[in-house]
């Protein structure tokens, strides 16, 4: 069903009703309120209204990153799974994190240094992302704000370039811009676990990963570039969907760099960024007689 049949002018633009979304994504009623309640769709109210619109850019988002609903085996699937809740991690979640590693990433030898990002979220507590089910870590992602130059390092090798409590940079006083690094994202698998699972546990760590980067240029951060790296299909694929621009490297550097410059992006949510970031360096003051 085309978007432009289905408006009217009494939405919000670029927005649908709660029906007219349904039938967007090809869904029932129940499903987008489970979409809601877990944190992957957020619903837009404007003032006076009572029921809230959502986002045809968000609705789109969920069609290539949540669930290919034409598949008949997800169909089946839905219903019965378990949903995630949103939570930034603290120090006592490191350990958990940790642990996690071997169980997502089969065959990978080690995790996370534990000590060290406890310091770490110490320094700046909005680093590590978190879905929970039932106050278990089902996934999770590492958003580190840094200097450009040492996400160049970073960047200019496949080694695991240590990170500490001096590299991380604090959103309150940053020193000058910062470059985002999306250090790995990381979604629970294995028996028990259903693919829509999966899909839904990590499309609440993307979904607010963006409204964060948005609730960044409110409080008017300075974002300069959004840097990632990654050796699995299913990280590129993720990449990709949003926007990242994949850039060479030296020969001999076998994972793959992606990158996204900020100041010439046209990728929705960092549009969003960068109006909130002119609007918090020059608000819009009414005059009162």
């Amino acid at each position: 069903m085309g978007v432009l049949n289905i408006m009217r002018q009494n939405h919000l633009e670029g927005c649908l009703t709660a029906k007219e979304a349904a039938q967007y994504l090809e869904v029932s009623s129940s499903t987008l309120s489970r979409y809601v309640k877990s944190g992957i769709l957020h619903p837009v109210v404007a003032p006076g209204k009572v029921y809230g619109q959502y986002s045809i850019t968000e609705l789109d988002t969920i069609k290539e990153t949540v669930i290919d609903l034409h598949k008949e085996p997800l169909r089946k699937e839905m219903g019965k799974h378990r949903v995630a809740t949103f939570s930034m991690a603290t120090p006592d979640d490191c350990e958990e994190v940790n642990a996690l590693y071997p169980q997502i990433w089969e065959g990978l030898k080690g995790g996370i240094n534990i000590d060290r990002w406890k310091k770490n979220i110490g320094v700046n507590k909005d680093i590590l992302f978190l879905a929970k089910v039932d106050g278990k870590i089902v996934a999770f992602a590492f958003v580190i704000p840094l200097k450009k130059e040492f996400v160049d390092r970073i960047m200019a090798t496949d080694k695991l370039i240590p990170i500490g409590e001096g590299d991380i940079q604090s959103y309150d006083q940053p020193d000058g811009p910062i470059s985002l690094y999306y250090r790995g994202m990381g979604v629970l698998n294995g028996k028990g676990v259903t693919r829509t699972e999966r899909r839904e546990w990590g499309a609440v760590i993307l979904r607010n990963l963006i409204r964060f980067v948005e609730a960044l240029g409110t409080k008017g951060v300075k974002i300069d570039y959004l840097v990632s790296r990654s050796g699995y299909k299913d990280g590129v694929t993720i990449l990709r969907h949003f926007g990242f621009t994949e850039v060479a490297r030296d020969e001999g550097t076998e994972k793959r760099a992606f990158v996204v410059d900020v100041e010439t992006s046209g990728i929705p949510f960092v549009e969003k960024y960068k109006t909130a970031f002119a609007l918090s360096q020059n608000p819009i003051v009414e005059d009162v007689e």
